[in-house]
Protein backbone atom coordinates (compact mmCIF):
# COMPACT_ATOMS: atom_id res chain seq x y z
CA UNK A 1 0.00 0.00 0.00
CA UNK A 2 2.74 2.34 0.53
CA UNK A 3 3.34 3.19 -3.07
CA UNK A 4 -0.30 4.67 -2.90
CA UNK A 5 0.00 6.59 0.32
CA UNK A 6 -2.48 9.64 0.05
CA UNK A 7 -4.78 8.15 -2.87
CA UNK A 8 -7.74 7.46 -1.22
CA UNK A 9 -9.37 5.85 -4.13
CA UNK A 10 -6.02 3.42 -4.48
CA UNK A 11 -6.18 2.31 -1.08
CA UNK A 12 -9.42 1.29 -0.98
CA UNK A 13 -9.44 -0.39 -4.14
CA UNK A 14 -6.72 -2.58 -2.54
CA UNK A 15 -9.42 -2.65 0.66
CA UNK A 16 -11.71 -3.88 -1.75
CA UNK A 17 -9.85 -6.32 -3.79
CA UNK A 18 -8.26 -8.14 -0.27
CA UNK A 19 -11.10 -7.69 2.05
CA UNK A 20 -9.67 -10.04 4.64
CA UNK A 21 -6.42 -8.60 4.88
CA UNK A 22 -5.23 -6.35 8.07
CA UNK A 23 -6.47 -2.85 7.28
CA UNK A 24 -4.98 -0.21 9.02
CA UNK A 25 -7.89 1.48 11.01
CA UNK A 26 -5.85 5.12 10.73
CA UNK A 27 -5.32 4.74 7.47
CA UNK A 28 -8.63 4.07 6.76
CA UNK A 29 -9.74 7.40 8.48
CA UNK A 30 -7.07 9.15 6.43
CA UNK A 31 -5.01 8.62 3.53
CA UNK A 32 -2.24 10.48 4.95
CA UNK A 33 -1.44 8.36 8.33
CA UNK A 34 1.24 7.18 7.51
CA UNK A 35 3.06 9.89 7.23
CA UNK A 36 0.70 12.25 9.57
CA UNK A 37 -1.41 10.88 12.18
CA UNK A 38 -5.02 12.15 11.99
CA UNK A 39 -6.24 13.92 14.71
CA UNK A 40 -8.12 11.98 17.23
CA UNK A 41 -5.37 9.47 17.29
CA UNK A 42 -3.81 9.99 20.82
CA UNK A 43 -2.38 7.42 23.24
CA UNK A 44 0.35 5.28 24.00
CA UNK A 45 1.86 2.45 21.78
CA UNK A 46 4.44 0.21 23.42
CA UNK A 47 5.45 3.26 26.02
CA UNK A 48 5.80 5.85 23.47
CA UNK A 49 3.23 9.00 23.05
CA UNK A 50 1.21 9.54 19.72
CA UNK A 51 -0.06 12.65 18.94
CA UNK A 52 -1.63 13.67 16.10
CA UNK A 53 0.65 15.03 13.19
CA UNK A 54 3.10 12.21 14.36
CA UNK A 55 4.76 10.19 11.74
CA UNK A 56 3.11 6.86 12.26
CA UNK A 57 4.89 4.25 14.88
CA UNK A 58 4.36 1.00 12.84
CA UNK A 59 5.90 3.24 9.12
CA UNK A 60 9.07 1.04 9.15
CA UNK A 61 10.47 3.33 6.01
CA UNK A 62 10.28 6.13 8.70
CA UNK A 63 11.72 4.56 11.63
CA UNK A 64 13.73 1.95 10.35
CA UNK A 65 15.33 3.68 7.09
CA UNK A 66 18.38 2.12 7.29
CA UNK A 67 17.03 -0.93 6.48
CA UNK A 68 15.69 0.93 2.95
CA UNK A 69 18.30 2.71 2.79
CA UNK A 70 20.39 0.11 0.67
CA UNK A 71 17.41 -1.46 -0.85
CA UNK A 72 18.08 0.18 -4.41
CA UNK A 73 21.28 -0.83 -4.71
CA UNK A 74 20.45 -4.51 -3.87
CA UNK A 75 17.04 -5.04 -5.94
CA UNK A 76 19.20 -5.93 -9.08
CA UNK A 77 20.82 -8.60 -7.26
CA UNK A 78 17.90 -9.81 -5.76
CA UNK A 79 16.10 -10.08 -9.00
CA UNK A 80 18.57 -11.48 -11.06
CA UNK A 81 19.15 -14.28 -7.93
CA UNK A 82 15.01 -15.10 -8.29
CA UNK A 83 15.58 -15.32 -12.20
CA UNK A 84 18.24 -17.79 -11.69
CA UNK A 85 16.59 -19.72 -9.09
CA UNK A 86 13.12 -19.74 -11.41
CA UNK A 87 15.36 -20.58 -14.56
CA UNK A 88 17.00 -23.61 -12.79
CA UNK A 89 12.96 -24.54 -11.32
CA UNK A 90 12.77 -24.48 -15.21
CA UNK A 91 15.18 -26.49 -16.47
CA UNK A 92 15.85 -24.22 -18.32
CA UNK A 93 19.77 -23.59 -17.47
CA UNK A 94 22.30 -26.08 -17.14
CA UNK A 95 23.60 -25.78 -13.21
CA UNK A 96 27.01 -27.12 -14.48
CA UNK A 97 27.88 -24.22 -16.75
CA UNK A 98 27.43 -21.67 -13.75
CA UNK A 99 29.99 -19.59 -12.36
CA UNK A 100 31.21 -20.87 -8.78
CA UNK A 101 29.45 -17.68 -7.53
CA UNK A 102 26.12 -17.87 -9.17
CA UNK A 103 26.31 -21.94 -7.95
CA UNK A 104 26.46 -20.40 -4.16
CA UNK A 105 23.69 -18.20 -4.58
CA UNK A 106 21.23 -20.69 -6.21
CA UNK A 107 21.95 -22.92 -3.38
CA UNK A 108 21.85 -20.12 -0.81
CA UNK A 109 18.56 -18.81 -2.42
CA UNK A 110 17.08 -22.61 -2.41
CA UNK A 111 17.75 -22.83 1.07
CA UNK A 112 16.35 -19.61 2.22
CA UNK A 113 13.26 -20.27 0.30
CA UNK A 114 13.07 -23.63 1.18
CA UNK A 115 13.23 -22.87 4.46
CA UNK A 116 10.81 -19.85 4.14
CA UNK A 117 7.99 -22.67 2.80
CA UNK A 118 8.63 -25.22 5.75
CA UNK A 119 8.24 -22.33 8.25
CA UNK A 120 4.69 -21.23 6.20
CA UNK A 121 3.82 -24.74 6.27
CA UNK A 122 4.58 -25.14 9.85
CA UNK A 123 2.51 -21.94 11.03
CA UNK A 124 -0.41 -23.40 8.81
CA UNK A 125 -0.35 -26.73 10.54
CA UNK A 126 -0.14 -25.23 13.95
CA UNK A 127 -3.03 -22.61 13.32
CA UNK A 128 -5.19 -25.54 11.68
CA UNK A 129 -4.71 -27.81 15.07
CA UNK A 130 -5.48 -24.32 17.21
CA UNK A 131 -8.55 -24.22 15.06
CA UNK A 132 -9.37 -27.91 15.75
CA UNK A 133 -8.98 -28.07 19.62
CA UNK A 134 -11.23 -24.72 19.41
CA UNK A 135 -13.61 -25.94 17.57
CA UNK A 136 -13.52 -29.82 19.64
CA UNK A 137 -14.23 -27.80 22.68
CA UNK A 138 -17.15 -25.51 21.29
CA UNK A 139 -19.01 -28.57 20.43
Amino acid sequence: MYPVLGDKDALDGIRKKFPNGHHCTWLKRDSNACEVLPSGVEGELDGVKILPGMVCPHNVYYHQHKVFANRDGVADTIERIFRLVSMAELKLLNERDLDVTSISELITARGELDKQSNDRQNRERENARMESQVNQRGV
